[in-house]
């Protein structure tokens, strides 16, 4: 049963996959969104932009040991920009190399590109990006035209 509903299927879709898979691992999951029904981003790229930023808060999560496992996904049209914010904690030494970062997984292969292609995707749209560290809370702020022309 989907407990997010944006008015985008594609949205939905990977909210609601993400808000079980952090149930499953006692990630509490809290939301804040609007009506996202006029989006007109391609599937592919809000894919990209949910499905990396999520996965990498849901990692960061999976690999707490003393925090609260808490989760906090904004994602709101304001104004004529479409804004996703995506904050959790996160225990350890953030890894980079001049201004990207590095992954922190444990595992072999490709890794550490998604945060890249969340950016690639947002500077395609002519959008804007932060990311900040503070207090163990690592928190990414993206703005791209809501309805853009490309």
């Amino acid at each position: 049963m989907d407990m997010i509903d944006t008015n985008n299927l594609i949205v939905n879709a990977i909210l609601n996959t993400k808000y079980q898979e952090a149930k499953e691992k006692g990630i509490l999951l809290i939301t804040k969104f609007n009506d996202l029904s006029e989006l007109l981003i391609k599937d592919q790229d809000i894919t990209i932009l949910l499905a990396n930023m999520l996965n990498n808060a849901i990692t960061a999560c999976e690999n707490l040991k003393k925090k609260t496992k808490v989760i906090k996904i904004k994602i709101m049209k304001e104004e004529e920009e479409l804004v996703i914010s995506v904050q959790n904690p996160y225990e350890g030494e953030l890894k980079m190399q001049g201004e990207k970062f590095l992954t922190t997984k444990k595992e072999g292969g490709i890794h550490g590109i998604g945060i890249q292609n969340v950016i690639d995707t947002v500077n395609f749209y002519g959008g804007r990006y932060v990311i900040r560290t503070k207090n163990d809370i690592f928190k990414f702020v993206l703005t791209i035209p809501f309805n853009p022309s490309v």
